[in-house]
């Protein structure tokens, strides 16, 4: 069931001991700090201790803050590292066997029955960009059309405070492509005022890639210095 809708039946859910609870969109357990948790991380928390397995999914398991990280896998291990250095180290030398990583080039098709021939589910991606000619009235349409419009592709990302802002691989690649059309909205403080900041061709600045989760990652001090609405004056 949605863990939303969890709230009526979780004396029921708390009153079985379970061989196997399984959770999708588990990054929605989100323990901000020790004192600030979601209702679905706490039920989590419960659940944890009546169950023999606990299968957490989700494609968004860590936010960029590492100590959150923790918190969401101490779901999983009770006595999870509490140096977050050591928890890093674990999973770039593929040692921290309590969690599994796939990438969607990974992921393949049941063996076929007859020869055990397995397919990949998704197939590679080939960008091309189509060079043409134009003239004449297509080129003065053209020319008026880009004038009266702006084209913006936008990607999005919140913070409920000011903290580290990930880009996804694929995110990453699209705002490289397509290079000034592409801007980036930081939302920092969302919980509290919330602030903007517009950023056009993200891709220009220092991303830092992180080899196990996020493939890059941006500093807030790097969002506020490229912000296109920031008035320092």
């Amino acid at each position: 069931m949605p863990i939303k809708a969890s709230r009526t039946p979780r004396k029921s859910l708390l009153r079985s001991d379970w061989d196997l609870v399984i959770v999708d969109e588990a990054h929605k357990m989100i323990a901000r700090s020790l004192d600030r948790t979601t209702y679905a991380y706490r039920l989590g928390q419960e659940l944890s201790k009546r169950m023999d397995h606990f299968l957490l999914m989700t494609a968004t398991p860590h936010k960029g803050d590492p100590e959150h990280f923790r918190r969401f896998l101490a779901l999983l291990v009770l006595d999870v590292s509490g140096a977050t250095e050591s928890l890093q180290q674990a999973m770039k030398e593929q040692e921290a066997r309590f969690y599994l990583r796939r990438t969607k080039e990974a992921l393949v098709t049941f063996p076929n029955p007859g020869d055990g021939e397995v397919r990949k589910l998704f197939t590679n991606r080939e960008v091309r960009s189509a060079a043409f000619d134009l003239d004449g009235e297509e080129l003065d349409f053209y020319d008026e059309l880009s004038r009266f419009v702006e084209v913006r592709f936008i990607e999005l990302k919140g913070r409920a405070g000011v903290g580290m802002v990930a880009l996804g691989r694929n995110e990453y690649d699209t705002a490289y492509r397509l290079g000034r059309d592409y801007w980036l909205y930081a939302v920092f403080d969302r919980g509290g005022t919330p602030e903007l900041h517009t950023i056009q061709d993200p891709a220009r600045l220092s991303w830092q890639p992180v080899m196990t989760v996020e493939p890059y990652q941006l500093s807030p001090q790097g969002i506020l210095q490229a912000d296109t609405n920031r008035d320092d004056g």
